[in-house]
């Protein structure tokens, strides 16, 4: 519960943080740090598809991104963003399940938005989509070995939940390439599996399965078409013995006809790719710093 002092207080930062990219961009007049309640807005990080987020950090849990919905009207994706973490992160049996998730560290609504603050990914995360910038060419197919095993392990724990992530694209999907880690972000479109996804992320529409443009009720299968998609985009040359698992099977146009469970799809995975390269080896991916 946020006081009504913490929610006043918020409201007048609000007409501040309206200004932040003005500013941010050719103006002399540096934004204003300011507090909310426990938190220290620091300054931009990024603008979103439906919010802007912000650097923040407090004594409690450091560093941290606040995220404000840029109109009040997506609330509910906002909503349902915390709602799915926090479900994710009160089921996951250990912390190795929580290193792929944002944690929601408080949620609220102040001047008719609703803002979530999420922890950091820790460590050098890049984006699919900044790293692709560097790629224009595609990846070696060795290194969307390791992507791939890895998105499935973090959609596999959240189909277990129940939920849909819904927006499997580059920008949502930040990877580690020193320790070949991962953590799956914007979780605003995620929904109970048997739900229709509410919105769609626009520019982004030749990611997305049938049944989310159709308006129909998804499942696991829905992510699984995306990942695959992702990754055969990201992917400068696919080998043969991966072509039928991701173009036919992942990418059927029926949901029916595609895996239904990621964990059996990953076991498949990890098959394939011991057939194609051996046993696993650390392959570096090089990625320039920011």
């Amino acid at each position: 519960m946020v006081s009504a002092k913490m929610k006043a207080r918020a409201h007048e930062a609000f007409t501040k943080l309206n200004q932040l990219y003005a500013e941010a961009n050719g103006k002399a007049e540096p934004f204003p740090v300011m507090k909310i309640g426990s938190w220290i807005v620091r300054g931009p990080l990024a603008k979103g598809e439906i919010a802007d987020l912000y650097e923040a950090i407090s004594d409690k849990h450091g560093e941290a991104v606040f995220k404000i919905a840029r109109v009040a009207k997506d609330n509910d994706l906002m909503e349902a963003e915390a709602k799915s973490l926090k479900k994710l992160w009160d089921s996951a049996p250990t912390d190795n399940f929580k290193k792929y998730l944002p944690q929601v560290f408080e949620n609220f609504k102040a001047s008719d938005r609703r803002i979530n603050v999420l922890g950091l990914a820790g460590g050098n995360h890049r984006n699919l989509a900044e790293i692709l910038n560097q790629y224009p060419n595609g990846l070696d197919f060795r290194h969307v070995v390791w992507m791939m095993n890895r998105l499935l392990a973090v959609l596999g724990y959240a189909h277990r939940q129940g939920i849909v992530h819904g927006a499997v694209l580059p920008e949502h999907t930040l990877y580690q390439t020193e320790d070949h880690g991962i953590m799956l972000v914007d979780w605003c479109y995620s929904v109970e599996a048997g739900k229709t996804v509410r919105a769609v992320v626009k520019d982004h529409h030749s990611y997305y399965p049938p049944e989310i443009l159709k308006k129909r009720s998804v499942s696991p299968a829905t992510d699984i078409y995306m990942a695959a998609k992702m990754m055969l985009i990201a992917a400068e040359r696919v080998p043969a013995r991966f072509r039928f698992l991701l173009e036919e099977w992942c990418l059927a146009e029926s949901p029916e006809a595609r895996p239904q469970d990621v964990w059996g799809l990953q076991e498949r995975w990890e098959t394939l790719a011991k057939e194609e390269y051996g046993p696993p080896k650390y392959v570096r991916l090089e990625v320039a710093a920011h």
